[in-house]
This record gives structure tokens, sequence and C-alpha cells, in this order.
């Protein structure tokens, strides 16, 4: 828990991990916050990589395939290759967007 008062993402992730229900989703919205900050704020192309699984799966919302493009797009720019692998399966399967072979 001090961890992710803290501003630690991965406590909040863990914590949220083992949370139920409301507490979760709490943690898990927390954690969003701070990959975001990470990516967008920071250029930290990890937390772009997870922010984008997050924005796919849903994690702390509605799933929004478009957000995790973008994320994902961010991180493997940055160097994170798992984020170049999910970026071009998204594209080449058009998993909520427009197929781009």
């Amino acid at each position: 828990r001090e961890g992710c008062r803290l501003g630690d993402s991965h406590g909040c992730e863990k914590l949220a991990g083992r949370s139920e229900d409301d507490e979760s989703t709490a943690l898990w919205q927390a954690a969003l916050v701070l990959r975001t900050r990470g990516c967008e704020e920071e250029g930290k192309a990890e937390d772009c990589a997870v922010l984008g699984s997050y924005h796919l799966l849903g994690f702390a919302g509605k799933a929004d395939p478009v957000l995790a493009v973008k994320a994902f797009d961010r991180g493997c720019n940055g160097g994170q290759l798992a984020a170049c692998t999910s970026l071009g399966q998204i594209l080449v399967t058009g998993t909520g967007v427009e197929p781009d072979y």
C-alpha cells in the first residue's frame, strides 16, 4: 500500500491484483494515472507499453483500442519491443481499429 501511495505504479498493480471489487478498481485507476504520467509526461517507453495494455484490455475503465494504439506507438518509438509487437498485432488484426497491413 505504501508503494502505491508514494507513486509506485508496480505497487498499485500488485495490490489491485490481490484486491476485490471497489478497492481493486481504485488501485487500477491509481496505477493508470501513474502509467499515463510516466508515458505522456516523462516519456518512459515501458510505461507506454503497459498503458497500451491497460487501454486494450480495459483495466481501470472501458477498453479503448484507439488509445491503446497511441500508447503502444509511443512505447515502440521509445524502443520498447513489447509495445512494437502489440502495436503490430492490433494493426494487422484490426482489433478495434482499421487494419493496416
